[in-house]
């Protein structure tokens, strides 16, 4: 967290010290500006006692105040964070051994993690009074974020202090959070999303942040009745809120990330709540790049997108990332950009209104008889189909060299057909609107697609899919 961000937390504490800055949606436990500011202060003092200058810093445990302080401990201190969710303790020592960390910050007591006891411990206590005189150094503050591994293992992007700032900034800028609002969220922190919108931008607008442990839609409604004002959310959220509409809610803005929201989704969470849902594109590695509603996403400030020959599309960022960082004393990898620009990995079109379209992903299209097939496209047009909820498509290899289509679909839970019916209506249904070579050949019911923490379907790479 760069010197702005951190200037703004003391800057806050000291204006308003008693005003909350995280409550816990699930036992209503809240945190003041000045008990989250002070509780950086005291751990910042201890990393310079147990580590050195620069040092990687795991942060580790649920969201929520405990991880706002220790955010802020690491950065102010000019140390690099490392956000964790739950790992394996074989995961855990190869993130140690490649980045060879100081210290690991325990958001909360007993959320270890089994592995690492070889580094010294920090846990956030909130116990008291102290000084922030530690956290003068946001300007060498840095940040290591997994990506999303939706369609491979998951790599770690560095943003240094710069961008860190100019992605809080723009996202304020952009999404238009004010000191009043209430934003509450579900998201995960050690992913990009959840870090930028439920720390980043909270912190840097002076809001309150409602922190729900895990999403629990009669608690979350509960609060979209007369509490919460924004919430930053997944396509699954969307979904579920659609089926649990509240009357006279008090929230302003809903917007979703992470993958396409349908749009019978948008639609029925619209018409339930009265409040129209943002679409928001963005990368690890470059923060937020395009914003808009009804799908018609234009590039944010400060970031620009072109399309390759080949469809990809490309970002240039004044919020670059420094470049994938394997090991700690490796250089960090600039693979992902050429002359300046980022290859996202996404399939899009750049319209002359502006709008940005994303229409797949680059490594996931697969040949069918000589021709191209996207499976996002597939799944936008299948998932029109009043009951289907959600599908997953892919290849289906009939041997080494042929490929033909599958499809895994969630069937609305409201459904009462006789499986057999459906499954024959949806494959007429697929005739009509596919070219042929699109057109499934086999569907699988299935109770669930398999996601990331932050939303995001989990695919395996066409390149892979025959093996």
């Amino acid at each position: 967290m760069a010197r702005a961000l951190i200037a703004r937390a003391m800057s806050l504490a000291e204006q308003a010290p008693d005003r909350p800055a995280v409550r816990c949606a699930d036992d209503g436990l809240v945190r003041t500006r000045s008990e989250v500011i002070r509780e950086a202060g005291r751990l910042a003092s201890i990393l310079d006692q147990v580590t050195t200058s620069g040092s990687t810093i795991l942060v580790e445990g649920p969201a929520g105040a405990g991880f706002h302080a220790a955010i802020l401990a690491v950065w102010g201190s000019g140390r690099r964070a490392l956000p964790i969710g739950a790992l394996t303790s074989e995961d855990l020592e190869g993130l140690i051994r490649a980045h060879r960390p100081g210290a690991r910050i325990l958001t909360e007591p007993g959320t270890k993690t089994s592995g690492g006891e070889q580094l010294p411990a920090l846990v956030v206590e909130f116990d008291g009074i102290h000084e922030t005189d530690a956290l003068d150094r946001g300007e060498h503050a840095s940040l290591l974020l997994q990506s999303s591994g939706t369609v491979g293992h998951p790599r770690l992007s560095l943003r240094a202090a710069k961008a860190l700032d100019l992605v809080a900034s723009t996202l304020l800028q952009t999404i238009g959070m004010k000191e009043e609002d209430r934003v509450l969220s579900a998201l995960p922190m050690h992913h990009a999303y959840g870090i930028e919108h439920a720390v980043m931008m909270p912190i840097l607008a002076g809001a309150e942040v409602i922190q729900m442990r895990g999403l629990s839609i009669d608690i979350a409604s509960g609060l979209l009745r007369d509490d919460a004002t924004i919430l930053p959310s997944v396509p699954p959220t969307i979904e579920a809120l659609g089926h649990a509409p509240i009357p006279g809610s008090s929230l302003r803005l809903t917007y979703t990330a992470g993958s396409p929201l349908p749009e019978k989704t948008r639609l029925r969470f619209e018409s339930a709540w009265g409040v129209k849902v943002g679409d928001l594109y963005g990368a690890s590695e470059v923060g937020t790049i395009s914003w808009g509603f009804d799908a018609c996403n234009r590039p944010v400030e400060g970031v620009e997108v072109a399309v390759a020959d080949d469809g990809e599309l490309l970002v240039r960022s004044n919020a670059m990332f420094e470049g994938y960082l394997d090991e700690t004393d490796c250089d960090p990898s600039r693979d992902r950009i050429t002359d300046g620009w980022f290859l996202t990995g996404d399939l899009g079109r750049l319209e002359d209104d502006g709008v940005v379209r994303v229409v797949g992903r680059a490594r996931l299209q697969f040949d069918v008889g000589g021709l191209k097939v996207n499976p996002t496209e597939v799944e936008d047009v299948l998932r029109e189909h009043p009951a289907i909820s959600d599908i997953l498509v892919g290849p289906l290899p009939l041997s080494e060299t042929v490929n033909r289509v599958q499809a895994r679909i969630v069937v609305e839970e409201s459904s009462t057909r006789d499986r057999q019916a459906l499954l024959a209506e949806i494959r007429a249904w697929a005739r009509e609107r596919l070219p042929a070579h699109q057109v499934p050949r086999q569907f699988h019911l299935v109770p669930a697609l398999p996601r990331t923490a932050s939303g995001k379907l989990i695919r395996r790479p066409a390149a892979h899919a025959s093996r």
